[in-house]
């Protein structure tokens, strides 16, 4: 029963307050600097990247809003407090994904040996994950490397969006959380996997359809982004107790 209540909060978390404003708005800053990205030559691509950058660093602020119990989206982070509202944010989201996935890079760094090669380019092999396993052995260590960070990766950004810090990636805070909250971790885990698969499900089928596909993708991407980080937030809420981070 408390995870259909989960479900329900965070499927209609982002239509309460002025949550639609935010995915309206959201939308149209995308699509305008999309519009005049197209007009600047080599560099336009990165005016929707930064749209899109700024809209990841505020889905972090839901994390932490909803730990702390808020039932609302919060408002969009102050583009006047620069570093407080867009870089820490920024640096701790770059930082729990990187740390999650490091087993995986320190993996395939260690199976493709690209060092041993005299061109510089070559190291970028250790970010190829789609290439032929050497051997089954290989293979398993790069699944058990991938599997591991997905994994972690959750509570990552639970722990810095909550504990505000870079030091909330300690395996001495994460692990022990992670056993502390027993099953109810491992289920939200599998409702987080369940709706980035749906998510990409809608955003592929009305990408199918010429010009709504366009014109859905942002809002999608945003309702969905806001969803997931709602049920990260509600990890820490609801077993906050059990946690004892701030004890």
């Amino acid at each position: 029963m408390a995870l259909l209540e989960s479900l329900k909060d965070c499927i209609t978390y982002p239509f309460r307050g002025l949550g639609w404003a935010i995915i309206l708005g959201g939308t149209i800053a995308y699509w305008v600097m999309a519009f005049f990205g197209g007009f600047v030559p080599y560099i336009g691509f990165t005016f929707p990247g930064a749209v899109q950058l700024y809209i990841s660093i505020y889905l972090l602020h839901i994390i932490g809003d909803s730990a702390k119990g808020e039932s609302i989206p919060p408002d969009w982070p102050d583009l006047g407090r620069t570093r407080s509202e867009l870089l820490k944010p920024l640096l701790l989201g770059v930082g729990a994904i990187a740390w999650a996935f490091f087993p995986l890079f320190l993996a395939n760094a260690l199976l493709t040996h690209p060092w041993q090669t005299s061109d510089p380019l070559a190291v970028l092999a250790i970010f190829d994950t789609s290439m032929e396993p050497e051997s089954s052995l290989a293979f398993a260590v790069r699944a058990l490397a991938l599997g591991f960070g997905l994994a972690m990766l959750p509570m990552n950004l639970v722990a810095v969006a909550v504990r505000d810090s870079l030091g909330g990636l300690s395996p001495t805070v994460v692990l022990p959380a992670i056993v502390r909250c027993r099953q109810s971790y491992w289920i939200s885990v599998a409702c987080l996997a369940c709706i980035y698969l749906a998510g990409n499900g809608v955003k592929n089928a009305m990408r199918e359809i010429p010009i709504l596909g366009f014109l859905t993708a942002t809002p999608l991407f945003i309702y969905f982004g806001m969803v997931q980080s709602r049920l990260l937030g509600l990890i820490y809420h609801r077993n906050a107790a059990r946690l004892k981070w701030f004890d």
